[in-house]
């Protein structure tokens, strides 16, 4: 908003100063107001304001002509043929534009940025009525100035997986037309468009995997229009690098950036998976436990399965086994000792014969 205001005011203290030199020197009966002529068989041209800052281009006013005429040709020493049609319409000749006079007087005239300046129109009568002879001529001065049209980078340093299509986007100015240019690593790549549906942006989608392919590589987003698209490039595709990114005007640069290009990563989805599925493998590979010697080693995967290995009945009985002694229940004999009940019996023999002896 600031430096729109300051804009603003810097073009009226412009205008008012042009304005005030202009009018000055203004004072040669040719170039007086189309409707005060002092002589009526005269041929009189004039614009409505002799200085104008423009803050919107184009820039539309009449060029009004006073005297019965019907046609004129007009030239202007700085100005081609070909810009006279693009001002005034009408038909070319030999370096001016005849035009047809309206009924009121009036030529239209529609200037854009690039015509701007100091312009003195030198008119000609070509096809007179009653009073104004044929060949007669009038001059009308014309300042144009003003901040010309810009176009901007939406996002100066956009970044794309490579084979990816990238979105490059335009704010238009006062301007309708902009161009986009992307150089570097063996590529140019310029394309022009149009803001047809005049919201004051357009997008640009290029595919970074398809630059052989102009129609397919290049394209614009919703309603607005691609004029031309021009491609350069060693490769295919756009590898991996920085390239110059710059927005322009009429062969003017006017916006800056930086286009980069980077490898493609995993998508999230295909991560998610890896974690999973190196996850599921821990689980079933799980761990191994140590045994005592002589047993069966056991995999543990965290849960139990009705097919173990072990019976949880003879992990009972191998828990009791490491029993510290006089743990076990009364009344069960949970072990044997080999050769002892034939000992008991002649350890009584020997005490009965002992006793017979005495």
């Amino acid at each position: 908003m600031v430096a729109t205001a300051l804009r603003v005011v810097a073009v009226a203290v412009l205008v008012f100063t042009v304005t005030a030199t202009v009018a000055g020197g203004v004072s040669d009966a040719n170039h007086a107001d189309a409707q005060d002529c002092p002589d009526e068989g005269n041929l009189c041209a004039a614009f409505p304001d002799d200085a104008v800052g423009v803050s919107d281009w184009p820039y539309r006013t009449n060029l009004t002509v006073a005297g019965d005429v019907s046609v004129v040709e007009i030239t202007e020493d700085e100005l081609n043929a070909n810009q006279l049609v693009d001002i005034f319409g009408g038909h070319q000749t030999d370096g001016a534009v005849r035009v047809t006079v309206g009924e009121d007087g009036a030529i239209p005239a529609e200037f854009d940025y690039s015509d701007g300046g100091n312009h003195t129109f030198h008119v000609r009568a070509v096809k007179a009525k009653r009073t104004v002879r044929a060949n007669r001529t009038a001059d009308a001065d014309l300042l144009l100035v003003g901040e010309p049209p810009t176009v901007y980078l939406s996002t100066d340093f956009p970044v794309v997986e490579r084979g990816g299509t990238v979105r490059i986007g335009l704010e238009f100015d006062d301007a309708a037309v902009g161009n986009v240019t992307v150089a570097g690593e063996g590529v140019r790549l310029k394309a022009t468009l149009r803001d047809d549906d005049r919201d004051g942006s357009a997008g640009l989608l290029i595919d970074s995997d398809a630059l052989e392919d102009r129609a397919g590589a290049v394209r614009v987003v919703g309603a607005d229009r691609l004029l031309t698209v021009n491609v350069s490039a060693a490769n295919a595709t756009l590898s991996t690098g920085t390239y110059d990114l710059s927005a322009g005007i009429d062969g003017r640069e006017t916006a800056i950036g930086l286009l980069k290009v980077v490898r493609r990563t995993e998508t999230t989805s295909s991560t998610r998976t890896t974690s999973s599925a190196a996850a599921a493998q821990s689980t079933s590979v799980g761990t191994r436990e140590p045994t005592s010697p002589g047993s069966t080693e056991v995999e543990s995967t965290g849960e139990p399965t009705a097919d173990a290995d072990v019976p949880a009945q003879e992990s009972d009985t191998s828990e009791r086994i490491g029993s510290p002694r006089g743990t076990e229940p009364r009344g069960e004999s949970t072990r044997s000792v080999p050769g002892f009940g034939v000992g008991s019996a002649l350890v009584a023999l020997a005490l009965c014969l002992a006793r017979l002896w005495r």
